[in-house]
């Protein structure tokens, strides 16, 4: 009968038997480990604009290139910072004076348009006698000593083919005064160089007599049509009232 403690558990795994080595071949080459390779090395890192732009630049495109650019910002700046022009439309003529006129109803105005061939500028000339130099001289505005006489050429008109001139004398002296409207006594020429003569049988009156202290007005008429191509008028007192004295009148509107 088998002794029992020469018997196996059969719950317990046997013990692992260990192989026989098997011999090399001596003909067979021996087994060599395979070479590790490295890693491969992390890109190197893209350059940075500076840089970039450093390399361009470097290049004569590239300077070109810059240089177009600086240009063309120059030029949108000078465009963006430019003040805006405001446009205010003309008006299709002067503006004329207007005057009221009443009525039953309401106050209604009505325009009042000066004809295109009518001056209005009104030109003053004052003098005094001076007893030392025994002639007149001029006194000018808000000058100490008052003038003595006072012209003016107040009024000028070019229409229906001829000239007429306004006059009103003031006199501040003690003695009466004469003012001629006639062509010995007032001469009248134009840019050109064209005489205009005064009509002296059609001037009203044909002499303004002025006593001390008192106003009076004339009108002297040319029978002439001013040239179309004169820009002013040039009007000459020869002696009366007192003495010599231009007047300047603007043909243009």
């Amino acid at each position: 009968m088998p002794d029992p403690t020469l018997l196996g558990d059969p719950l317990v795994d046997p013990p692992d038997t260990l192989a026989p080595a098997v011999p090399a071949d001596e003909g067979s080459p021996a087994l060599t480990a395979a070479p590790v390779e490295p890693a491969p090395a992390d890109p190197p890192p893209a350059p940075g604009l500076a840089a970039r732009a450093r390399r361009v630049l470097r290049t004569t495109t590239g300077r070109v290139a810059a240089a177009l650019a600086g240009v063309v910002a120059v030029l949108l700046a000078v465009l963006l910072l430019r003040p805006t022009q405001v446009i205010v439309p003309l008006a299709d003529g002067p503006l004329a004076p207007m005057a009221a006129e009443a009525t039953s109803d309401a106050l209604s105005f009505n325009v009042v348009s000066p004809p295109a061939c009518t001056w209005s500028g009104v030109q003053l000339v004052g003098k005094r006698y001076d007893q030392a130099s025994a002639s007149w001289v001029s006194v000018a505005a808000g000058a100490p000593a008052n003038p003595e006489v006072v012209v003016a050429l107040e009024q000028v008109t070019t229409c229906s083919g001829q000239i007429a001139l306004t006059w009103s004398v003031q006199n501040n002296s003690d003695a009466a005064v004469e003012f001629p409207l006639r062509s010995d006594n007032i001469r009248i020429s134009d840019t050109l160089g064209n005489e205009y003569v005064i009509a002296d049988d059609a001037s009203e009156p044909r002499a303004v007599r002025v006593e001390p202290g008192g106003q009076e007005r004339g009108t002297a008429v040319v029978r002439r049509a001013v040239s179309q191509s004169a820009t002013s008028l040039v009007v000459r007192l020869r002696d009366k009232p007192f003495g010599e004295a231009s007047f300047v009148v603007s043909l243009q509107p």
